[in-house]
């Protein structure tokens, strides 16, 4: 099988005190509300989801998980990001970005399964996306954005979950997620597309190499570097900080991907 055309995601998250539809977070988090607890759908927000294609890359985000943005136009940008979000774009290593600040979760989340119909066509020349790819997704990406989705009242659009008993995931299932022995993974698809969970593609090969099975260090082995910070202090990075690692990943994942989607023999791992 040649090499798809890929939908790269990867999401962020930070606990804290939940949003509401009329009661949007206005401000960021604190050391003591930052802890990652992102195995908690119920006390964390989706703050940050990252797309990447061949032809582009996507950034969507909650307008709190930005410090030095709110503090420093809080009364102007609740008033612009009511009506709709804001949009910035700007190349990275030629690559196009395009930013959209969210003022609500369940905005963003709304959009990321819109954009995600959305790049499965051409439009003016954009390469048409067939397989969905994630690091771990079949345990949290996928059930989380659905959690967190129910949660607010919202819709993701065309996300199926199917469990997979088959598959043992390397942490512990998402609450609610391992009910009657459940292992919390999932098969996965998104308005058709199959997924593919590229962890468990390394799963074998991180126990033989003495890898830490995780992304950054599998990346490493394989000649990839990647942005690392310290997670718990993800809320005190400024705006360009935050943006370049949250890009980090999923540009590491999908050079990853390109690099041995062949020699991993990763068509076999899609989802069926």
């Amino acid at each position: 099988m040649t090499l798809p055309n890929m939908i790269v995601l990867d999401i962020e998250t930070l606990t804290g005190t939940a949003e509401t539809a009329d009661q949007p977070r206005l401000s960021p988090w604190s050391d003591e509300t930052s802890s990652i607890d992102g195995l908690n759908p119920s006390r964390s927000v989706v703050t940050d989801v990252q797309l990447a294609t061949s032809d582009a890359l996507y950034h969507l985000r909650l307008a709190a998980a930005c410090p030095d943005l709110v503090e420093n136009a809080r009364g102007q940008l609740v008033q612009s990001l009511m009506s709709s979000p804001r949009e910035r774009c700007y190349q990275l290593d030629s690559t196009p970005v395009y930013e959209l600040t969210f003022l609500h979760e369940s905005t963003l989340l709304r959009e990321t399964g819109m954009r995600i119909d959305d790049l499965r066509f051409d439009d003016n020349g954009r390469t048409p996306a067939d397989l969905l790819v994630t690091w771990n997704g079949s345990v949290f990406d996928l059930p989380f954005l659905a959690d967190r989705a129910e949660i607010n009242g919202t819709t993701l659009g065309d996300l199926q979950l199917a469990p997979d008993p088959a598959r043992q995931p390397k942490y512990q299932a998402l609450p609610g997620h391992d009910r009657n022995g459940a292992s919390g993974a999932y098969k996965a698809s998104w308005h058709g597309l199959p997924h593919l969970d590229v962890a468990y593609v390394y799963q074998q090969y991180a126990r033989a190499n003495d890898v830490d099975w995780s992304l950054k260090p599998v990346a490493a082995s394989r000649g990839i570097d990647m942005i690392t910070v310290d997670r718990a202090r993800m809320h005190q990075l400024d705006e360009a900080a935050r943006s370049s690692y949250a890009l980090s990943d999923v540009v590491g994942l999908q050079q990853l991907v390109q690099s041995d989607f062949q020699a991993m023999n990763m068509s076999a791992h899609i989802d069926r």
